[in-house]
């Protein structure tokens, strides 16, 4: 699942339980329910930076949830993240209020792609504000959790708690046409009917459809390069990737090609 069709299924009022059920296998936090808050969060000031979030919600104790899908990767994803999780903070409180109002805030950051420097050995990291001295020793309710969707390599036999399920099913419906676990999950069966096409406006399908395409040929590209190794296969998916408008870096790096090569292209 790529973003356009992931902010179109969970950032919707009639599919929420979706949302509610994605959100509590990942936080892992019992969620009764959610609250949709507008997505733009723009500062008084003019010269602040402002945030627009894929998804933002609240449950019924106004801990609030950063929910992102993010298909390209830059240097600045984990300085991005704790940027936006800061803006989830600073704007709970007015004047006069009391710090200990503040409420929970916790990122959720589905990527295809790696975070900047940081390690690709584990599919998941979830970071929280800890004692280096004692790490059982935490500040609850600030959280950033990245799921990286690309390497999250379990079979569907192996996949046994619902956060398993969920990153089964982002990752592989659209290739498979088909959800996975709705024999025995209610929550999956949903999932199919609300991912129908009639859910969706013919011009949400369109650009969903287009994005999905596009994503499969840049992704299968790339993969049958890094298998063969052969310049052409890299050249073909350097140019799926720059015909989608990714920056040179970013080609520079699943590629190994040249800014100047790439330019050609």
């Amino acid at each position: 699942m790529i973003d356009g069709g992931f902010k179109i299924l969970f950032g919707n009022e009639k599919s929420k339980e979706l949302t509610i059920s994605l959100l509590s296998s990942i936080v892992g936090i019992d969620i009764s329910d959610i609250t949709f808050l507008n997505t733009e969060n723009f500062s008084d000031s003019l010269s602040e930076k402002p945030v627009r979030y894929d998804i933002l919600c609240q449950d019924s104790d106004h801990n609030k949830y950063l929910l992102e899908m993010q298909v390209q990767g830059h240097a600045g994803l984990m300085e991005r993240s704790f940027y936006y999780i800061s803006r989830c903070l600073s704007s709970q409180l007015g004047i006069g209020e009391n710090y200990k109002n503040l409420k929970g805030v916790y990122g959720i950051f589905l990527l295809w792609c790696g975070i900047g420097d940081l390690s690709d050995d584990d599919y998941i990291k979830d970071f929280r504000i800890v004692n280096i001295r004692n790490v059982k020793e935490k500040v609850q309710g600030i959280r950033q959790i990245f799921v990286n969707l690309r390497k999250f390599d379990k079979k569907k036999e192996e996949c046994t708690s619902m956060m398993d399920k969920w990153l089964y099913n982002l990752k592989y419906m659209n290739r498979n046409n088909e959800v996975a676990f709705k024999e025995r999950e209610e929550v999956f069966r949903k999932l199919e009917q609300y991912a129908k096409e009639k859910n969706m406006t013919a011009e949400e399908r369109l650009l969903y459809d287009l994005r999905v395409d596009a994503w499969r040929d840049y992704y299968a590209d790339l993969d049958e390069a890094m298998e063969k190794g052969t310049a052409a296969g890299l050249i073909k998916a350097a140019t799926a990737m720059k015909q989608m408008g990714l920056p040179t870096d970013t080609i520079m790096q699943a590629t190994g090609l040249s800014a100047d090569k790439i330019a050609t292209l």
